[in-house]
């Protein structure tokens, strides 16, 4: 979906995020690792995410989102904004 494409990569201004990847409606957002604490910011955000709503998985620093395919416009908008949130407070 080109829009979830747009939205997703709208997360790459946050400074943390290393780098983004998708395909159609599945992506990565891979994190800048903790200095000696590798998965742990990915961990912390997973949960975070979790406290906006928005499930996830982290293996290691890389969040992986994959919405359903017949999510809408606002579903994607707020999955953004919880993940947006969640990866801003994590540090």
């Amino acid at each position: 979906s080109p829009y979830f494409e747009e939205a997703v990569h709208s997360l790459a201004d946050l400074e943390n995020v290393i780098s983004i990847r998708n395909f159609g409606l599945a992506a990565g957002v891979e994190l800048r690792a903790k200095e000696g604490a590798i998965g742990q910011r990915g961990f912390a955000a997973q949960a975070l995410a979790f406290k906006h709503g928005v499930l996830t998985r982290a293996p290691g620093d890389t969040l992986v989102l994959a919405p359903p395919f017949i999510s809408t416009h606002s579903q994607i908008d707020q999955m953004i904004d919880g993940f947006r949130k969640a990866i801003q407070e994590c540090g």
